[in-house]
């Protein structure tokens, strides 16, 4: 259990400190020493909407088909990407700079609505969190945008459980601004993110009145509700915005053209649980082997820099990340290791591991805050496993600095067979994919052998 007795908030140690350093500077030389290899991931078929939705608007044409059927937030990316080529830059730096300046909107957040000492400390701590993934070498010079998406879903949870902890002041009018702005960005990435959002927060809200409930305390069921219409209001408007968009490419209000290529993915239940395990225990990026060094690292520097942790951060953080799991697992899960690891537990997993530093508290100021307690660390067999598992993050989040990071993906995704034929059947039959191809054992075989992939260092080329 954390102490009783208030004490000051503790930087961590120097040699912490020095550690934290190093990762910066690991992750630094890593994009410094290898500017060629980015990893264009969705960018050709977004890259354009910009210039294909200024022709649509010029022209006055309805619908506008040529756009791609990526959400809003990629339309939006597309029209930076297109300033700053007025500026001189290529897109693939462009997207390094969107992407850089996404992830530090943690710290501009704590730095605007925390006390500096507490801003810096939970500001160290996010830093080294995030260099324990392989969030900076394999996301940020790339045209994937899952990390964008994370990053907005956890200063939106923060700024929910902060403005919803007590009765909302005049000083809390900035945690606001950012709960309304991330809460409108972050739909827009991704439609069924607002979905899993408010069955996360609906789910914590249900389970604490529920309590209270049981100790004949009826106002709770209305704090409850006032607690979550905050959130729907919000995503409501961002899901308006979201079918406002959709009826100018389509038609409809509906993804129509997101929601065939979703169902043909669609696998059997059998398939769903085989993927469902291999979002959490894939040794090529699953769940626990990419995000535990993170986690790990941000909950054990809390704990010794005396900062309490929300148990309903937590409680959130969980539901998210299974009902991410489960949903991805019932749809196209295996679409997710087209990347370096499981890409479509990113948004989830990041948000979570933001969330529970941004909405940390100093012990001594934490009157009232519901913490967890952590007594299960201090027993031996659960220290060695947690150190297993973090050695295992740490060495999938280190070759990903220091291998060719081109060579490392191709590795990951087409190193096997079955891999390897299934890229030459694509290649040579262009009619297959209508043939429910991603639903055949050709395509199963592939995710399969991706599963229990095990990576090892690719030391680049230096001919």
């Amino acid at each position: 259990m954390f102490p009783d007795t208030p004490s000051r908030i503790q930087y961590p140690a120097i040699w912490v400190r020095l550690i934290i350093a190093c990762f910066a500077m690991t992750g630094i030389l890593a994009l410094l020493t290898q500017p060629g290899h980015f990893i264009a991931t969705d960018l050709g078929a977004w890259g354009l909407d910009w210039s294909r939705f200024k022709s649509c608007v010029n022209d006055q044409v309805y619908p506008c088909t040529e756009l791609s059927f990526f959400p809003l937030a990629y339309l939006m990316n597309s029209g930076v990407l297109f300033f700053l080529r007025t500026l001189g830059l290529k897109s693939h730096h462009g997207m390094l700079i969107i992407n850089s300046l996404m992830l530090t909107l943690p710290i501009i957040y704590l730095l605007t609505t925390r006390p500096l000492r507490q801003a810096r400390v939970l500001s160290l701590i996010y830093v080294l969190a995030i260099l324990l993934t392989c969030t900076t070498s394999m996301y940020l010079y790339t045209g994937a945008l899952e990390v964008q998406a994370g990053v907005l879903i956890g200063i939106f949870l923060a700024a929910w459980l902060e403005i919803s902890a007590q009765p909302l002041r005049k000083g809390k009018a900035i945690t606001l601004f950012y709960f309304v702005t991330c809460g409108l960005l972050l739909a827009f990435y991704k439609d069924t993110n607002t979905v899993v959002l408010l069955a996360s927060l609906s789910v914590v809200i249900l389970l604490r009145a529920g309590a209270r409930l049981v100790q004949a305390d009826r106002s709770s069921l209305v704090l409850g509700a006032v607690k979550l219409m905050l959130p729907v209001g919000v995503l409501t408007l961002a899901a308006l915005a979201n079918l406002a968009y959709n009826m100018f490419r389509y038609d409809s209000y509906l993804p129509t053209a997101y929601l065939n290529i979703a169902a043909s993915y669609a696998p059997s239940l059998r398939k769903s649980a085989e993927f469902f395990a291999a979002t959490f225990l894939s040794p090529n990026g699953g769940t626990i082997i990419f995000w535990m060094g993170g986690f790990t690292g941000a909950v054990w520097l809390l704990i010794r820099s005396q900062f309490l942790i929300a148990s309903d951060a937590i409680l959130i953080g969980v539901i998210l990340i299974l009902a991410s799991a489960i949903g991805f697992s019932l749809w196209w899960n295996p679409f997710g290791w087209d990347a370096w690891g499981d890409r479509l537990m990113v948004p989830a997993a990041l948000g979570t591991l933001i969330m529970l530093i941004l909405s940390a508290k100093p012990h001594d100021t934490a009157l009232g805050f519901r913490t967890i307690s952590v007594q299960f660390i201090h027993g031996f067999p659960v220290k060695i496993t947690l150190l297993v598992i973090f050695s295992l993050s740490l060495y999938f989040s280190l070759i990903s600095y220091y291998s060719d990071r081109r060579a490392l993906m191709n590795q990951a995704m087409f190193g096997t067979t079955n891999c390897q034929n299934m890229m030459k059947l694509l290649r040579s039959d262009s009619q297959v994919v209508r043939q429910g191809f991603w639903r055949s054992e050709h395509y199963y075989n592939c995710a399969s052998e991706r599963f229990l992939h095990f990576p090892t260092l690719i030391r680049p080329n230096k001919t």
